[in-house]
């Protein structure tokens, strides 16, 4: 028997399978849940149309095993098996394949929530996809010549997405701070400049 336990699963329903108030089965539940748009446009490996489909998040109050939540879904007929899922913010990207260039691509907007689950905040980027947009900050200002924080602030709510100006809001002190440091090494590398030519 598979004792396997986690607070998050993933499964997949097929509209055809589903009963007519499969969203009134969900809402019933009072569990977070997040449903992806209508898988409709995905290709197996050769190109063929695969079944439309929706993928389906649960996350339970405390760690649980599969057999729990097959019961706490029932209602819905779900065929496959479920799926451990480790990373929340990374299956609720793949339900639009943000993360997929390749694959169809699915509008966030058509996604469905249940049960209080908050998609802005479980869509927010990881740690390291963090790390990683501060690193791509600290190359713009490099490659463009910024030294301050307001007008790398004020650039970015103008012209970059919403995940780079957030990262922005919550690395101030570490962006601020390489700011300052870049005007100071600067100045410092002039002073001497200076002195050289005199």
């Amino acid at each position: 028997m598979n004792t396997v336990k986690s607070r998050t699963w993933g499964f997949i329903i097929y509209p055809e399978s589903l009963p007519e108030d499969w969203k009134d089965q969900l809402e019933a539940l009072h569990l977070p849940i997040v449903v992806s748009p209508l898988h409709d446009s995905d290709t197996d490996k050769g190109g063929r149309p695969l079944k439309p489909h929706y993928h389906v998040l649960v996350i339970y109050p405390g760690p649980t095993t599969e057999s729990c939540i097959k019961r706490v879904i029932d209602g819905l007929n779900v065929t496959g098996s479920l799926e451990r899922i480790y990373d929340a913010n990374a299956y609720c990207k793949y339900m639009t394949h943000e993360t997929n260039p390749d694959k169809a691509q699915y509008d966030k907007s058509d996604m469905l929530t249940f049960g209080g689950a908050n998609l802005e905040e479980l869509m927010q980027p990881s740690k390291h996809s963090k790390y990683e947009t501060v690193g791509q900050i600290i190359d713009f200002c490099k490659e463009n010549g910024i030294t301050e924080y307001s007008e790398l602030m004020e650039y970015s709510r103008d012209h970059r997405e919403t995940g780079f100006f957030c990262v922005l809001i919550e690395y101030a002190f570490c962006i601020s701070r390489y700011l300052t440091s870049k005007r100071v090494r600067h100045e410092r590398e002039r002073n001497r400049s200076k002195n050289q030519t005199a």
